[in-house]
């Protein structure tokens, strides 16, 4: 048994492996496979000590593949402090990020967050690779839970064609399913799930959520049918960012050369690739580094009693010397994610809690009354961003003599509310002021033990005749 076994399990000592010189590596293509014996075939055939699932790189891309969908999936049902966890709220225009509502005057914050999840992106990709691709993309995760759905019903040859029919048949309809959720739960996002079913019910859905629940489902079950995975190798331009980002030391999915007479030339590892390609030709565009390749190259070392990892995960090239992980690329892109981040934070927590503007009266700046006062009509825009009402007490600071007059003083505004309201300025009869416009401004607090304080700037016109005679008497003439 020994002497048969020798051949498989001792490559280099086959004859034209033995007449290579010192150092050679000849390519994949010239490692001769190993003798066709009865034992080398039981020894293929053989079935490979099944791992635990967090040992195989396709057990740990389906893990975080399950939390990804999940999340999709179970964030529209999350709800904090009765504000949706992430959504968008259509009527009054903001967006809810972790319960916070972000109105447009807060849209900056959405900026340095896509800043923030750019630097992300070429941060990973330049020191982990196209790993997004391989494991994150919802491209191909929706397509591996196909894969996974006709997987688990697989036609086999001794099938029937009616029973192979039903399967195929049950596969792309459980699949057509996923989509059609998928395309809900994006509408989800923007009117709450128990609306959404009770309107269907009801039969008042708006039109705009049935068109965008429609062409999402089209759009995303029509891309995954047609293209699917070429969608990777011919459209999507990440891939081709990759050339330009890629250093020595990025983690890729390598063929060690160091090894090539372990390789039987089996091709499993070309015929498990989602885009079908040889990893031992090296480094390629089309490479999404799932590591499928790996397992299946481990399942035959396994086999034949070669050691594992003949393809690996590694920074840089196995051939190469080790390479450094930590590298000035890395450094810079993981600082600037750094400071987008404490940015991002500085700005969401620095948010007034109360948001308060005052705009001048444009077709009416001023108003003299018979009484001498002179009046200015200004309108009060107040913000609750609170989740519970506010009262809010104004006046006004920087003119001696200056009265704030509203309609309702304190104003009490509801919560996530807006308030609008006319007010004017009154400046007390017997108080001069050169003609123009003074600088003054608008406050605003709540009575509470910690008030909330804001405040805006205006100004205070007075017009040119500054000298106003009092009214004269009726009924007396010169």
């Amino acid at each position: 048994m020994a002497a048969a076994l020798s051949p498989l399990l001792s490559i280099r000592s086959d004859p034209a492996g033995a007449a290579q010189p010192h150092g050679h590596r000849p390519s994949p293509r010239s490692v001769p496979p190993p003798p066709h014996s009865a034992v080398a075939t039981a020894l293929v055939a053989r079935r490979a000590p099944k791992l635990p699932w967090y040992r195989t790189e396709r057990g740990r891309r389906w893990a975080v593949a399950s939390c990804l969908l999940g999340l999709y999936f179970v964030t529209p049902f999350v709800t904090v402090g009765g504000r949706p966890l992430l959504g968008f709220d259509r009527t009054t225009l903001r967006l809810y990020v972790g319960g916070v509502g972000l109105w447009m005057d807060d849209l900056f914050l959405v900026l340095l967050a896509v800043l923030l999840g750019v630097a992300l992106i070429l941060l990973f990709t330049v020191w982990l690779g196209r790993v997004w691709c391989g494991w994150a993309c919802p491209q191909t995760v929706i397509l591996d839970l196909r894969d996974q759905l006709r997987a688990l019903l697989r036609v086999r040859s001794r099938n029937g064609q009616a029973v192979r029919l039903a399967k195929r048949s049950t596969a792309e309809l459980l699949f057509l399913l996923f989509n059609v959720a998928g395309a809900a739960t994006l509408v989800a996002y923007v009117i709450p799930p128990g609306e959404i079913v009770a309107r269907i019910r009801d039969n008042t859905l708006p039109f705009w959520a049935w068109a965008t629940w429609g062409v999402t489902f089209t759009l995303l079950y029509g891309e995954l049918l047609g293209l699917g995975r070429r969608f990777c190798t011919r459209v999507c331009p990440y891939a081709k960012l990759q050339g330009v980002l890629f250093d020595r030391a990025t983690l890729v999915v390598e063929y060690d050369r160091t090894r090539m007479a372990d390789c039987i030339d089996c091709k499993r590892c070309v015929k498990v690739c989602p885009t079908e390609i040889d990893i031992r030709d090296g480094l390629q565009v089309e490479c999404i580094a799932c590591g499928e390749c790996i397992d299946a190259c481990d399942a035959i070392m396994a086999k034949v009693g070669r050691e594992p990892r003949l393809i690996q995960f590694h920074f840089g090239s196995t051939s190469a010397e080790p390479a450094r992980v930590v590298r000035p690329a890395v450094v810079v892109l993981a600082v600037a994610c750094v400071a987008l981040t404490i940015g991002l934070v500085h700005a969401a927590v620095g948010r007034a809690p109360v948001e308060v503007s005052v705009l001048r009266d444009r077709f009416h700046l001023f108003h003299v009354a018979q009484d001498g006062r002179l009046m200015n009509s200004y309108t009060l825009v107040a913000e609750n961003r609170t989740g519970a009402p506010v009262a809010l007490t104004g006046w006004v600071e920087g003119i001696d003599g200056l009265e704030l007059v509203l309609p309702h003083n304190p104003v009490s505004v509801a919560p996530g509310a807006v308030y609008r309201t006319r007010f004017v300025l009154v400046l007390v009869a017997g108080h001069r002021l050169a003609p123009g416009n003074h600088p003054v401004t608008v406050r605003l607090m709540t009575a509470e033990s910690e008030p909330i304080r804001v405040a805006a700037a205006t100004a205070f016109t007075v017009p040119e005749a500054t000298e106003r005679k009092p009214p004269r008497a009726r009924g007396k003439t010169e």
